[in-house]
């Protein structure tokens, strides 16, 4: 049998395998797979541990970079204060984003034609949004109609609704400018006396624009015209750049 094997081509002479040894050789197969299988997973855990270790490297690397208890991290920027200037048509031409960009952020709010009463309606949006400042000037329109202690006593009690619903915000009062008619403008000048006297005593701001005069009204004698409404704008700025330049 085996002298006829030898004649044979090399690849054609498969041994025979009897039973006994078949089943020796598939068990040294698995005991093969095994080892290798053990390998694998060896090699695996080795690697999930190197894993590990460095995301615990990174993570301590983090919190070593992050400011420690007692050290001061960097501040926030401070945020401009936010003013609103709410009036009636005497305050209709000016622009509030030119206002003191560099100090605050200015709102103006103009109501053609309001009264004392009719502000206190139409301001109420601006004080629900809690600003830093409200400029109020307002009073022009009653004077026709009203006594002059009538007048500057709405205008107080406006103040203190906003004072009521926004604790936090600065009231100023912004003088009621005179008129072309001299009549008017006695009584005008007792309002702003009046004012005062309050603003005073509620320790709010009082802006004075006396130096506005007939010389920047319109032909019309109850409005600004354009240079008077520049002066207007620079007593607006003089008193934000004042308040809040210090801070």
């Amino acid at each position: 049998m085996s002298s006829q094997n030898s004649y044979l081509p090399q690849f054609w002479q498969s041994p025979i395998v009897m039973p006994n040894e078949r089943n020796e050789r598939a068990q040294s197969n698995n005991t093969t797979n095994d080892n290798g299988t053990n390998e694998q997973l060896k090699t695996t855990k080795k690697k999930n541990k190197n894993k590990s270790k460095q995301k615990r490297t990174s993570t301590e690397n983090q919190n070593s970079s992050s400011p420690k208890d007692g050290q001061l991290e960097a501040s926030p920027k401070k945020l401009k204060p936010t003013v609103v200037i709410a009036g009636d048509s005497m305050v209709k031409y000016i622009n509030g984003w030119k206002i003191c960009r560099n100090h605050s952020t200015t709102y103006v709010k103009s109501f053609s034609g309001a009264t004392v009463n009719d502000m206190s309606h139409y301001i109420k949006p601006s004080v629900g949004r809690k600003p830093d400042e409200i400029i109020l000037h307002v009073g022009t329109n009653d004077i026709k109609f009203k006594e002059a202690r009538e007048i500057a006593e709405k205008i107080v009690d406006l103040g203190r609704e906003i004072q009521d619903e926004s604790p936090d915000t600065k009231v100023t009062i912004s003088s009621i400018i005179e008129r072309s008619d001299d009549s008017l403008n006695v009584k005008i000048r007792e309002v702003n006396k009046i004012i005062a006297k309050f603003a005073k005593q509620n320790h709010w701001s009082l802006l004075s624009n006396a130096n506005i005069t007939k010389e920047q009204l319109n032909s019309s004698g109850l409005h600004l015209n354009p240079e008077g409404t520049k002066i207007l704008a620079s007593n607006f700025i003089s008193h934000i750049k004042k308040i809040y330049s210090r801070q």
